[in-house]
């Protein structure tokens, strides 16, 4: 709407009255509300502090920085000090400590079959693994990824996608294996 200057005011303003006050209820409320971002002034005021005290030994501080994680993923100096950590790594980290949250097998489902999904998005050029085409253990590890989502899709509401991954990958796994085998040949 226009009004960051006004917003900022007020999210400084929170952060004051909170830090003369804390209640730990509220860091909770705030990520739970949280669409995309957290104003910054009340990520890195309120809610980071908490963060860097409690991850990863405490359920309820991984789930707040999941929520956060676009916040974390953009500020190099508070993401470098949680060692560059994933959201599908803390998600795997909040579901060791919570294995039945609801919440969070849904968000895991979801994380997982957007990154499953993406890495067959230009087939039949290839598999990729980030940017680039897939190597042969990384397509180990693609397969992997199929085999933990279908052990947390209990509806098997995405087992046509994770099939078609796993063909997928396993086709264009033989084919590397195949130009390696090939290429080791035309050397000797």
């Amino acid at each position: 709407m226009g009004l960051r200057k006004q917003a900022n005011q007020m999210a400084e303003k929170t952060v004051t009255e909170y830090n003369a006050n804390p209640e730990i209820e509220f860091i909770f409320e705030i990520c739970a509300s949280v669409t995309h971002k957290l104003n910054h002034h009340l990520w890195t005021g309120i809610v980071l502090p908490y963060l860097q005290e409690e991850v990863p030994h405490n359920p309820a501080a991984v789930k707040c920085l999941i929520q956060t994680i676009q916040n974390l993923y953009s500020s190099k100096e508070a993401h470098s000090n949680f060692d560059w950590v994933t959201e599908g790594e803390l998600l795997e980290c909040y579901l060791r400590m919570c294995p039945e949250d609801e919440w969070a097998i849904s968000k895991a489902i979801e994380q997982r079959s957007r990154w499953l999904a993406y890495t067959i998005h230009e087939w039949p050029l290839g598999v990729l693994y980030g940017n680039n085409g897939a190597t042969i253990e990384q397509c180990n590890e693609i397969i992997e990824a199929v085999s933990q989502l279908r052990l947390l899709d209990k509806e098997s509401s995405y087992e046509l996608l994770c099939k078609d991954i796993e063909d997928k990958t396993i086709q264009y796994q033989e084919q590397l294996q195949r130009y390696k085998a090939s290429t080791q040949s035309e050397e000797t």
